[in-house]
């Protein structure tokens, strides 16, 4: 009697398991099965509950969320254009959580993707033009460089005399500047950058 008993619960045991992991593999496969657009809907609700919250708590797990989503939204992109332009998403995402390596590093993806793309040269030149100003001697040589990259971009799509505003990010704005014009900016970048180099004795023409 014991034993039948005994050999019952492990039936209704062994079945449970089976119906659990079977609901599990279900799950799995519809998720896997969603495509971009569903994930960014998900995220773009994550991130509007964060924003309207006041509570800390529920403001950190909703962006995770966001972050999350939109992962699996750019691992499920089907073409270059949908990559790019979920990546530019998770930029502002991580922007608004100031979450600054990581929006490098969206910038970078985006570069790989489209190496001309005039938002994202000028987003990662701001953003190392804020840490050479902040002390780090090392962004320098990056600054000169990403500058004299950027100015070929310029120069080949006729944007020297592009309106800078159209360009500039407010979280990497410092203030009021008197350069409006992208080539202006562009040949300040450059010359600051070669200049700071060549102050610190890292330059290749110190004069």
């Amino acid at each position: 009697m014991v034993r039948r008993r005994l050999n019952r619960k492990v039936a209704f045991l062994g079945s449970a398991f089976f119906i659990i992991v079977a609901l599990g593999s279900i799950l799995v496969l519809l998720q896997f099965r969603r495509d971009a657009g569903e994930f960014i809907k998900d995220a773009e609700n994550a991130i509007l509950i964060a924003r309207q919250t006041d509570d800390q708590k529920i403001k950190e797990e909703n962006y995770d969320i966001a972050r999350r989503k939109y992962s699996s939204a750019y691992s499920r992109a089907k073409t270059s254009d949908e990559r790019k332009a979920i990546l530019f998403d998770m930029v502002n995402l991580f922007i608004e959580t100031r979450d600054w390596p990581y929006v490098l590093d969206c910038w970078d993806k985006i570069l790989v993707i489209e190496p001309d793309n005039v938002k994202a040269q000028y987003g990662r030149l701001r953003y190392f033009e804020i840490l050479g100003q902040s002390g780090i001697p090392n962004a320098w040589k990056r600054i000169y460089d990403y500058a004299v990259e950027f100015l070929k971009t310029a120069q080949q799509a006729n944007l020297l005399n592009e309106d800078l505003t159209n360009l500039q990010i407010p979280a990497l704005e410092q203030g009021p500047t008197e350069t409006k014009h992208l080539g202006a900016y562009l040949y300040l970048a450059k010359g600051e950058g070669e200049f700071e180099q060549a102050n610190r004795g890292s330059g290749t023409n110190v004069e």
